[in-house]
């Protein structure tokens, strides 16, 4: 197990440097650049745009700024920020417990949700629960996140005055019941998706394991429906969904961006749209290698998952 381990990690760091070689070509190669901003503004004269392109280094080929940019990244110095000035690896740890904190709480939700759904509708087959179930799976599926939240804040915060429309927490309160008030629909909007998914999965692996005969066997020797389907079934259905789980990872992180704008979270998601928004190169490439190494990680993790949900799988 530990030398797959540690192939997997040599792989991973190929394949993240490959990654970050093409992110930072067609970046550099697309028109207009950080600079673009002040081409327009007839109070910056061409000889301080000129100044300011050599003092950040972007008159040099792009891939000579690849090479100082990854040995600044190998030594722990991410860049600094073209729009700030302040230090990318500052600003990322300012807002990542934010984001972290939003992250786990809508896969411990999508969780909580997405087992009974798909468990209930699979011991259910084609009956209206789980007809009803299907239905709502697809639409939630094919619902815009962005609807969803304006929709949740429409109606427990303008209509109802249950929930606070946005932030993190109100002025001057910091306390755990607070943050939960706060943390409840920016949640709800990230993990939804995931319920829909992996509850649809987990369906369909259930329903393949129930017509195994070793299932069909269990049932006939009396054992309780219960167990059959918690020893049995269930624990040989988490292999196709613990993939899904692993590589939304990046997929929840990605949509950070979408639901931190909504409901003015102050994580990661927000801290990188204003860089897109910016065309803030080094912020820019920082957000592309934790989405990047947040789906080699999830992909390695499910991977050494399959062995401990299926002795029959070794790892060499």
């Amino acid at each position: 197990m530990g030398s797959y381990i540690a192939k997997r990690i040599i792989q991973a760091g190929a394949l993240l440097l490959l990654v970050s070689l093409v992110a930072y070509a067609i970046m550099n190669l697309a028109p207009g650049g950080p600079l673009a901003v002040y081409l327009h503004n007839p109070q910056v004269t061409p000889e301080r745009i000129d100044l300011l392109r050599h003092q950040l280094g972007l008159d040099r080929p792009w891939y000579v700024q690849y090479a100082a940019w990854l040995r600044g990244l190998a030594g722990g110095h991410w860049g600094d920020s073209y729009y700030t000035g302040r230090p990318v690896l500052e600003m990322i740890a300012e807002r990542l417990p934010a984001t972290i904190t939003l992250m786990l709480s809508a896969f411990v939700l999508a969780m909580a949700l997405a087992f009974p759904i798909g468990a209930l509708a699979a011991t259910h087959k084609y009956s209206w629960g789980d007809n009803v179930l299907s239905f709502g799976s697809f639409f939630v599926w094919a619902m815009p996140a962005f609807w969803f939240g304006l929709m949740l804040q429409m109606t427990f915060a303008v209509r109802w005055h249950l929930l606070p429309v946005a932030g993190m927490h109100e002025i001057g309160n910091t306390s755990a019941g607070d943050l939960l008030r706060h943390l409840v629909m920016p949640a709800a909007v990230l993990g939804v998706g995931s319920v829909a998914s992996w509850s649809r999965y987990l369906r369909s692996g259930m329903l393949e394991v129930l017509g195994q005969d070793y299932v069909r066997t269990a049932f006939a020797k009396g054992l309780p429906r219960r167990r059959v389907l918690n020893r049995h079934v269930l624990r040989n259905s988490l292999i196709p969904i613990v993939t899904i789980m692993g590589l939304d990872l990046s997929v929840l992180f990605s949509g950070a961006v979408i639901t931190e704008s909504i409901f003015g979270w102050p994580g990661l998601g927000r801290l990188f749209l204003a860089a897109l928004n910016n065309r803030d190169y080094p912020l820019q490439m920082a957000g592309l290698m934790i989405s990047a190494a947040l789906l080699v990680f999830g992909n390695l993790l499910a991977d050494l998952t399959y062995a401990a949900l299926d002795p029959r799988i070794r790892y060499e």
